[in-house]
């Protein structure tokens, strides 16, 4: 396939600091896999298949989803349409605008992480987190935002907690 330079520079010119933002994210994702999973998880030797999984098992497994996102993105910056292309031109003042949504989506899931689990536990710090992310993104009837919280903490549960017997945290108010 011959290519002119116009092709190239709509494939790479006006896309680069995408391409850097991917080349930087893949190379902190390969980081966490090969030199932090390894120096901070150590896995017993004893650990089999019958004894469940090791503990490094989750780490390493949401290292390679990442891994496999920022490769499917590349794949589609490479041969589709950038992150700014993507945008409508009559929407400019969206593009200057602070994210508000996208910064309250992190405070909660920051809340989440640092405070709610080790207090009140994965299982209701989640239905909250979901509760929160769901209201900011617009939905507001009450119906979806319990049963859409509900139905994932529970899936979580049967998954992790009764066929992986991955016991996630109790938190410290409902510690015996």
């Amino acid at each position: 396939m011959v290519t002119t330079q116009s092709q190239e520079h709509l494939r790479f010119g006006s896309s680069k600091a995408e391409w850097v933002q991917l080349s930087i994210l893949l190379f902190a994702d390969a980081v966490f896999y090969f030199l932090i999973i390894p120096t901070s998880i150590v896995d017993p030797t004893s650990f089999g298949v019958d004894k469940g999984l090791p503990p490094s098992f989750s780490p390493r497994l949401i290292a390679a989803l990442v891994a496999l996102m920022i490769i499917i993105r590349a794949g589609k910056l490479y041969f589709g349409k950038t992150s700014r292309e993507l945008i409508d031109d009559d929407d400019a003042e969206a593009q200057v605008r602070i994210p508000v949504r996208a910064l309250i989506g992190m405070a909660a899931g920051l809340l989440f992480a640092i405070v709610l689990i080790p207090l009140v536990g994965f299982y209701i710090s989640g239905a909250a987190l979901l509760v929160a992310l769901l209201w900011v993104l617009g939905e507001k009837r009450p119906t979806r935002l319990i049963a859409f919280p509900a139905c994932v903490v529970l899936l979580i549960w049967a998954l992790f907690g009764q066929l992986l017997s991955l016991q996630l945290p109790a938190g410290m108010l409902f510690l015996d």
